[in-house]
């Protein structure tokens, strides 16, 4: 038997008319791959909203855990810093102590040397 354009328009307007008849129809056109390829599709949309739904969780929790650790993170450099300040202002202070030491000392020696060369000035 062979069909024409005028049958095919026919069994078109026979399914529009009868609708129930496309899943019997379909059924025998179509492979049972095919057939599975709307509720696989289905199941895989369902998978693919529910991992980037996760993605979308594990993405939320990820930055709040930033926040917070940036947060912490800041306060310790803050703390550091300051730390590092009065590191620095002590070291300053004990630089200049030890100067003033130093300035002491020399002239301290420089006192017993002049000491020293009199006895033995006096001593000749």
């Amino acid at each position: 038997m062979t069909w024409t354009v005028e049958d095919l328009r026919d069994l078109a307007e026979l399914l529009r008319a009868h609708p129930e008849w496309r899943e019997p129809l379909w059924a025998l056109l179509a492979s049972e791959e095919v057939r599975r390829m709307p509720a696989e599709l289905a199941a895989l949309r369902a998978e693919v909203d529910r991992r980037f739904a996760e993605l979308a969780e594990a993405i939320r929790n990820l930055s709040e855990t930033f926040a917070i650790h940036r947060v912490e993170t800041d306060r310790r450099f803050a703390e550091l810093a300051e730390a590092q300040r009065r590191h620095y202002e002590e070291f300053a202070a004990h630089r200049q102590e030890f100067l003033a030491y130093r300035e002491e000392t020399d002239r301290r020696f420089a006192e017993l040397s002049a000491e020293v060369r009199a006895l033995a000035q006096a001593q000749r």
